[in-house]
């Protein structure tokens, strides 16, 4: 069942791309079946957790159309969800507790790093124009002033 979602996640790249991520995401002997972060893909990017049985912590942007690794974030903690990107930009929690939010797009860019009260070990959701952030004993929801 995960490997239909990861076909269909990979069915709109170029067969280079598809090589690429299939060979970083099928370590199904190192990482823990439950615990598989996905790529999120948006526009000519995809966002990838690095998640091998180490937890490396990484994000990896690459090009969809050629697969090349544009940019690596490394998070400093392990990262147990997805990345998320919304309003243009990458959101990828940690599990010491650090949101980072990174500008989407080519070149990397930080733009800020939210510390939360504990491990977050959910991807971050938006739903309505609301950031929802799951840590480990508390949602959080944030909202614009508009809201």
């Amino acid at each position: 069942r995960g490997q239909q979602r990861l076909d269909g996640q990979l069915a709109e790249l170029g067969p280079r791309t598809r090589q690429h991520l299939r060979g970083r995401l099928r370590q199904r002997d190192t990482m823990p079946p439950l615990r598989q972060p996905h790529a999120h893909l948006a526009e000519a990017a995809a966002y990838i957790p690095k998640g091998k049985a180490d937890y490396a912590g990484v994000v990896h942007c690459l090009d969809t159309a050629t697969g090349k690794v544009l940019w690596k974030h490394d998070t400093l903690g392990h990262i147990w969800g997805s990345t998320l990107v919304a309003d243009g930009k990458v959101f990828v929690g940690n599990e010491d507790g650090i949101l980072t939010i990174l500008k989407h797009g080519r070149r990397k860019q930080i733009i800020t790093a939210i510390e939360f009260p504990a491990p977050i070990y959910a991807s971050p959701i938006v739903a309505n124009g609301v950031l929802y952030v799951a840590v480990q004993t508390h949602l959080y929801a944030i909202a614009g002033q508009d809201k």
